[in-house]
């Protein structure tokens, strides 16, 4: 079957990975010879992991196919050869319905170099730049296409500030790629009962895009038990021939009550472009956010062209599990722009009659351990759609996501 095949793979790949490490151990070593690695030497850690999903109809949804079933088995390495010099490879397969045979790729792997400066240190390889809320890089831990880049990353810390800086060109992505550069920085304060962040991240992809976000976040508690993140950013560059001139702004509340209850509200809004006849394109664009995360569990729309509310509640049941009931509706910020799904993808759906109003979405979903390495994720969504889009009658998705860590 098809998970039997992902399990042999997955644990050939691991002996396979484990099989230098005990054959350099029993090597004797003396001065003028290799440093050999023990087995204790290297971490090894996994993931088996399924997730389903069953839904009604096809319109807005990102995918074409209605139900999908998929099997992702996973395996890191972790090796220390000293105090300066670390590694990490972490190889994937993924397999979707009954489709073709699962194939080992590489997700992740890097050498890090470490203390080159007081705090900082340096990661050659193929990782994750997520930061912030993630609004603007994320990891995309939801999706088997996870985004990765393949680049330089410096960071560091010192007193209450920490930063970092890359340069890469994105390798895999829940969005499509055409080769795209993504270069930037940021850096973060801890201050009084409050963090502060900045950065400025370019997306480029040769003379056809030149994509420059610079933002400013803040986040913080209250005395009262109010969280509260607000996070602003300005767009500029060129995408053609046209001056790329665009912002968003989000703000997200929760409130803790007593008996582990919590209520949450957002607001999202990102500029969409005007048919006004000049040389600016004034969408916001998003390069690598968590559409899934901002945006619901349909991950309808994306950090562009947006104006969204969002009404959350979560109950903690205990240290173990958590109900949740969201409330999300989202229109267009402009109505001469396309409404963007969850990538880059244009809804050609939508009437032209001007009306922003797109679609509401109901989640529903319990999250939790079933055992320390047992994770589980499952609950169902209503999604109703405006009229201006066509097959615009209520939509039911119902998921199921259990991980198996170890």
């Amino acid at each position: 079957s098809l998970a039997l095949t992902l399990m042999l793979r997955f644990s050939l790949l691991t002996l396979l990975a484990l099989f230098p490490a005990a054959t350099l151990a029993a090597q004797e070593t003396d001065a003028l010879s290799l440093q050999a690695l023990s087995a204790n030497d290297i971490e090894v850690e996994g993931l088996v992991r399924f997730r389903g999903i069953r839904r009604s109809g096809d319109a807005l949804f990102t995918s074409d196919n209605p139900h999908q079933a998929e099997v992702l088995a996973r395996v890191g390495l972790t090796t220390n050869w000293d105090a300066y010099l670390s590694g990490y490879l972490e190889l994937d397969a993924v397999a979707v319905d009954a489709g073709d045979a699962a194939e080992m790729r590489l997700r992740r792997g890097w050498v890090d170099i470490n203390k080159l400066w007081l705090d900082s240190s340096m990661r050659v390889g193929r990782f994750d730049i997520a930061f912030g809320d993630e609004r603007i890089a994320s990891s995309a831990s939801w999706w088997a296409e996870t985004n990765a880049f393949d680049g330089i990353l410096l960071d560091g810390s010192g007193g209450n500030m920490d930063w970092s800086l890359w340069a890469s060109e994105a390798r895999q992505s829940v969005v499509a790629l055409g080769g795209e550069g993504f270069h930037g920085g940021r850096v973060a304060w801890e201050l009084p009962e409050m963090e502060l962040e900045t950065y400025a991240v370019q997306l480029h992809n040769g003379s056809a895009l030149s994509e420059w976000t610079y933002g400013l976040r803040a986040a913080g508690e209250t005395y009262l038990g109010l969280n509260w993140n607000v996070h602003g950013a300005m767009q500029y560059g060129n995408r053609g021939d046209l001056r790329i001139v665009a912002n968003a702004f989000a703000a997200d509340f929760d409130y803790e009550l007593d008996g582990g209850h919590h209520i949450g509200l957002t607001w999202q809004r990102a500029s969409g472009s005007e048919e006004d006849g000049d040389d600016r394109d004034e969408r916001f664009h998003a390069p690598f956010g968590d559409g899934m995360r901002h945006f619901g569990r349909v991950a309808l729309g994306t950090w562009s062209n947006i104006s969204a509310w969002a009404l959350r509640y979560r109950l903690d049941w205990n240290q173990r599990w958590a109900m949740h009931a969201d409330f999300h509706t989202f229109s267009r910020d402009s109505s001469d722009d396309a409404f963007r799904l969850g990538s880059r993808a244009e809804d050609s759906r939508v009437a032209d009659t001007g009306d922003l109003s797109m679609a509401d979405e109901i989640d529903f979903y319990l999250r939790g351990n079933l055992t320390e390495r047992l994770d589980l994720d499952f609950g169902f969504t209503l999604l109703r759609a405006s009229q201006d889009v066509s097959n615009d009658s209520t939509q039911t998705m119902f998921w199921l996501l259990t991980g198996l860590r170890f």
